[in-house]
């Protein structure tokens, strides 16, 4: 049976920043080193395949990744579905006030960047249902805070609470339940 596991990628510029991170924010050093540690840890998962975010801070987490545990190229896949929840104009501000984001992405005014929980949930379903179209074996994704408390609540069946949840740590990996309220 394929286990589904959860990394949120090493530590990006705009974490160190305190900031909500643009698209392009990088990976720093140390968010490198996280991603070479967090191989040590997801080795013994027999991981077959990463799926990862398209944003360059995943992918590159998700490259050291799979250099680390010998996979190929073709078992990467990049996935724009487990994207960052899109802030819009909040981007490089300090990220350490949710209720500013809550309150702006419900009175956006005029912001048409920024994206809404329920489109971010409509997408991760999205994600959710096309999964089993990828390979068999234990799958590794690599996203970011946002789209994995998003996954995680939606596999879990327990989304009353999701604005609240606790931040994901960088390069920490988690297993996802796959078969508790999803559909598979």
């Amino acid at each position: 049976m394929t286990k589904l596991y959860f990394l949120r990628h090493g530590q990006s510029q705009a974490n160190l920043d305190g900031v909500h991170a643009t698209p392009e924010s990088p990976l720093t050093d140390l968010g490198r080193h996280q991603a070479l540690a967090a191989a040590q840890k997801v080795a013994v998962l027999n991981i077959a395949t990463i799926i990862s975010s398209d944003l360059p801070r995943a992918l590159e987490t998700a490259e050291i990744l799979a250099q680390s545990l010998g996979l190929s190229k073709a078992q990467v896949i990049h996935e724009p579905r487990l994207r960052e929840v899109g802030v819009g104009n909040l981007a490089g501000t300090p990220d350490h006030n949710i209720a500013a984001y809550l309150a702006h992405q419900a009175d956006p005014q005029g912001d048409t960047t920024v994206e809404s929980l329920a489109a971010a949930t409509s997408r991760l379903k999205s994600f959710i249902i096309s999964f089993k179209d990828y390979h068999d074996g234990n799958v590794l994704l690599v996203g970011h805070s946002g789209s994995g408390r998003l996954l995680r609540a939606l596999l879990s069946g327990d989304t009353g609470n999701i604005a609240n949840s606790p931040n994901l740590t960088n390069a920490e990996p988690f297993e996802l339940p796959v078969n508790q309220g999803n559909g598979r």
